[in-house]
């Protein structure tokens, strides 16, 4: 090889050693990153693995209010995909409501049976549209799984529009008795907005209508080949 390439030798010996004196380095900052960066990175080397794992499998993430569950409903129908909200799946598995799971178990626990549940949705399921809780983000573990494993689209919106929304679905616990929940919700979005970016993709729904975001989502899915198209 350094003959055909009129090379030293030794410039291939020694940038192959070079090489392997940075493996280990690597490995710990790899080990030591968050679950985004250790998601990129795995993209970035091998992408075709990635491609493999994620299968046809979409996570749709945001805050409460995004519309998560009504255009995961709408898109799964249309590219005839399982719709799975990761709540209401949790809640099945443990024969109980999330109040009642938080209260007996606590938020490890509840944590534990949503990354258990993930893990069984994964497993269960090489192709569906999932939804999960706003949070997840903030839990390492459960995050890296969602990067990796799935196509993700963070579906956006203002603080304002979220808790709209919310209101609209005749919940009124967010503003009721707190004059800081405007406040309090901004801060949320702020504080997870640099983690929702590390999503695949990034919706805008603000200012649209759900049949224009479904569209418009729909025609992400397409384009990127998401999922296949068994039911336009």
């Amino acid at each position: 090889l350094a003959a055909a390439l009129e090379q030293p030798l030794e410039h291939f010996l020694m940038a192959d050693a070079m090489f392997h004196s940075d493996l280990p380095h690597i490995a710990q900052l790899y080990a030591r990153a968050d679950a985004a960066v250790r998601a990129r990175v795995l993209q970035v080397l091998d992408p075709e693995r990635m491609g493999r794992q994620k299968a046809q499998r979409l996570c749709l993430v945001g805050l409460r209010g995004a519309g998560k569950s009504t255009l995961g409903a709408r898109v799964a129908k249309v590219f005839d995909a399982p719709f799975i909200e990761l709540n209401r799946e949790i809640e099945k598995n443990a024969g109980m409501a999330l109040g009642e799971i938080i209260a007996l178990y606590g938020q490890e626990g509840y944590r534990q049976l949503e990354a258990d549940t993930l893990t069984g949705i994964i497993e269960g399921h090489s192709r569906a549209v999932v939804a999960v809780a706003g949070g997840i983000v903030s839990e390492e573990g459960s995050f890296y799984h969602v990067l990796s494993r799935f196509h993700t689209v963070w579906l956006k919106a203002s603080a304002s529009e979220h808790m709209e929304r919310v209101r609209a679905q005749g919940d009124v616990r967010p503003m009721q008795d707190n004059p800081q929940a405007m406040i309090q919700l901004r801060q949320i979005l702020r504080s997870r907005e640099a983690l929702y970016t590390q999503s695949d993709h990034v919706l805008d729904t603000s200012g649209k209508s759900v049949d224009q975001s479904q569209i418009e989502l729909s025609q992400l899915i397409e384009s990127c080949q998401i999922l296949d198209a068994r039911a336009v």
